[in-house]
C-alpha cells in the first residue's frame, strides 16, 4: 500500500473525500506539513484535473514544490513566483521566474494534470484569458506558409526581443529569409529558413558556433512574458498609469537580462511613464544576481546621454531598492 493510501485511511478524510462528488467549496483544516503534501498528491491521483495551489508566500511555495516533487513522479509541478514586497517582485522580473511563470501558464491551458503552485500576489497579478493565451502560442511546421513580417509582429506581441542575434532564451533575429527563435523552454534556439512565405527547413543550432545541431519538422513557439496583452489593453493601460503614477521604478543590470532588454525596457518606460528610475541591482538575500558586465555597459555607454533626461533618475549610489554606494 502507497504511503499516500496509508495516510488517507483516516476515517475523517475518508469522509471528506466522499464529499468532492459534489459541487461548491470543500473546507479542510489541521493538515500540517507532510499532510498537507499528500492530501494534494492524493487528489491529483484521483481527479486527474489541474490543481491550483496558493500558499502565503514564496517560500513556502518553494518548499511544497519540492516535497511534492519528491512523492509524485509522473505528473508536472509548476511553480508562478510572484512577491508581494515591491523590491522583491522586481527581482522576480528576472529571467529564471519569468520562464516559471510562462510555464506553469502553458501547463494549465494544457488541460492535462498538473499542479501550479503560487501566493497570494501571484492570483492578483493580471493575466491573459485562456483564449487568448493559446492564440499567442506559435505552430511552425515544414511546408507551412507563414508571413515572415507578421511573425515579426506576433514574437513582439509574445514578449520577445529582436536582436542582431540570439544570445538568451526570449530573443529572436531576422536576417533575409532566416529567422532565428530561442524560446523559453527550449535548449538551444531554431533556425527558420524561408523560401518566399513558406518554411523550407527547420533545426536548432549552437549560439555559440553558430553550427546546426538537428533537424525538426515541428516546433511550438511559447510566449516570452506571461504578461501579453492586445494593442487595445495596452492603451486602456497606458492612460490608466499615466493618471495614476508620475514614475515608474525599473531593475537592471540583473543577470539573464540582455542589453537589447534594457533598453526596450527604458524605451517603453519614456512612453508609459512622465518620469522614470533606474535602479543599478546589486546583489542582496535573493537568487537574482547582478550581471557586472551589463552595468559596465550601463554605466559607460547609457548612463551619460540618459543622465541629461531631466524625467530620467538614475539610482547607482542609492541603498534603496537593492542599489547601494560603491
Amino acid at each position: 500500500m502507497e504511503l499516500i493510501d496509508t495516510f488517507l485511511n483516516v476515517s475523517e478524510l475518508k469522509e471528506w473525500e466522499k464529499n468532492l462528488t459534489t459541487d461548491g467549496r470543500h473546507m479542510l483544516t489541521g493538515l500540517v506539513g507532510s499532510s498537507k503534501t499528500l492530501m494534494i498528491a492524493k487528489l491529483l491521483k484521483d481527479k486527474k484535473v489541474p490543481q491550483l495551489i496558493v500558499e502565503s508566500d514564496l517560500y513556502h511555495a518553494q518548499q511544497l514544490q519540492s516535497d511534492l516533487e519528491n512523492i509524485i513522479e509522473d505528473t508536472r509541478i509548476e511553480l508562478f513566483p510572484v512577491e508581494d514586497m515591491l523590491v522583491a517582485e522586481m527581482a522576480t522580473s528576472s529571467p529564471e521566474y519569468r520562464a516559471q511563470r510562462v510555464s506553469a501558464l502553458t501547463a494549465l491551458t494544457s488541460e492535462n494534470p498538473v499542479i501550479v503552485i503560487t501566493t497570494v500576489a501571484g492570483i492578483r497579478r493580471f493575466l491573459p484569458s485562456v483564449e487568448y493565451w493559446k492564440q499567442h502560442e506559435i505552430q511552425l511546421e515544414i511546408g507551412k506558409e507563414v508571413n515572415p513580417a507578421e511573425l515579426e509582429k506576433k514574437l513582439f506581441e509574445m514578449g520577445y526581443i529582436r536582436s542582431n542575434m540570439v544570445n538568451a532564451p526570449g530573443d529572436f533575429a531576422i536576417r533575409g529569409s532566416i529567422v532565428d527563435i530561442f524560446p523559453l523552454d527550449a535548449d538551444n534556439p531554431y533556425r527558420i529558413d524561408f523560401f518566399d512565405i513558406e518554411i523550407d527547413s527547420m533545426r536548432t543550432f549552437d549560439i555559440a558556433n553558430q553550427r546546426s545541431i538537428e533537424n525538426v519538422d515541428q516546433v511550438t513557439i511559447i510566449p516570452a512574458t506571461d504578461f501579453i496583452a492586445s494593442k487595445e489593453v495596452l492603451e486602456l493601460a497606458s492612460k490608466k498609469i499615466k493618471k495614476e503614477y508620475k514614475m515608474g521604478l525599473f531593475m537592471i543590470c540583473i543577470k539573464g537580462q540582455t542589453k537589447e532588454m534594457i533598453l526596450r525596457d527604458i524605451e517603453l518606460a519614456q512612453e508609459y511613464f512622465d518620469e522614470i528610475a533606474l535602479s543599478v541591482f546589486v546583489n542582496n538575500d535573493t537568487k537574482v544576481e547582478r550581471d557586472e558586465e551589463l552595468v559596465k555597459w550601463f554605466l559607460t555607454e547609457i548612463y551619460p546621454e540618459l543622465n541629461k533626461k531631466k524625467n530620467i533618475e538614475i539610482l547607482v549610489d542609492n541603498k534603496d531598492f537593492g542599489v547601494y554606494v560603491q
